[in-house]
């Protein structure tokens, strides 16, 4: 699998409900729930959605350091055969995505990689009252912390690298994969995640369409709620999604949350 960005984020979370989630999504849950695979199937089929071609909208909240808002993802797979390329850094990577945030309070937040480049575009954050965009030239990437912390706004990735590690006190039994049926996803597989030694569990439920691409996610445990929930899908991304949202006038961007 190609080389991924990692993302460190400290979350405090609640339960909330599924129904709320699938309700958004247009999704009617089945009682009980249907089994329909194992979990290394469902890990397998959200591996090969993360690396396809797609653009996907989802309204969040409190999804990591992104407050409410929206993040609209693009991603372009690797051609077979290419070279994973190697910057100055020694770093390497064929990834190319990005991504834009547009938080409900006016902040902006845009990343794009560009396999071992990547450039920014932001705007000031409340309560400053400079919200005028600036965005930035392609730099080479250093794999710091920094660095690192942008890459949470890729969604899918991100969720499926959480899933990939999750905590060994959590369970994903095949009992828990089950179906759903959305208006406008068609035909969903599902997962729930409980968390067996905690005097306040987490729990998380992810649900991807028959591409295998992320519809919708909760994380959540008494003392918060993550909800992630596609709003808008497309198979076919272009060039347009991996260029800045104004010219670029500065070097480098490293985006604050």
């Amino acid at each position: 699998m190609k080389s991924r960005l990692l993302a460190s984020s400290v979350l405090s979370v609640v339960i909330i409900a599924v129904s709320l989630t699938l309700l958004v999504t247009g999704v009617t849950e089945a009682a009980p729930p249907r089994r329909v695979s194992n979990a290394a199937q469902f890990v397998k089929l959200m591996k090969r959605g993360v690396n396809s071609a797609y653009v996907a909208t989802y309204e969040v909240s409190n999804y990591a350091f992104f407050l409410r808002g929206s993040i609209t993802v693009a991603n372009l797979p690797p051609r077979p055969g290419t070279k994973v390329p190697v910057n100055v850094n020694d770093y390497s990577s064929d990834l190319e995505t990005s991504y834009i945030y547009r938080g409900k309070n006016g902040h902006v937040v845009q990343w794009i990689q560009d396999e071992t480049r990547v450039s920014a575009c932001v705007n000031g954050l409340p309560p400053s009252s400079n919200f005028n965009l600036e965005c930035s030239r392609p730099f080479q990437y250093v794999p710091s912390n920094g660095f690192l912390e942008e890459g949470v706004g890729f969604v899918p990735e991100y969720v499926e690298q959480n899933f990939d590690q999750f905590n060994p006190t959590f369970v994903a039994k095949s009992s828990s994969v089950f179906s759903e049926t959305s208006q406008r996803f068609g035909k969903l597989q599902c997962i729930r995640q409980v968390q067996t030694k905690a005097k306040d569990p987490e729990r998380e439920t992810t649900c991807l369409n028959r591409k295998g691409l992320l519809v919708s996610w909760t994380l959540g445990n008494p003392g918060g709620s993550v909800r992630v929930v596609i709003t808008n899908l497309s198979l076919h991304p272009t060039k347009r999604n991996f260029i800045t949202l104004k010219e670029p006038t500065r070097a480098m961007i490293l985006p604050p949350f």
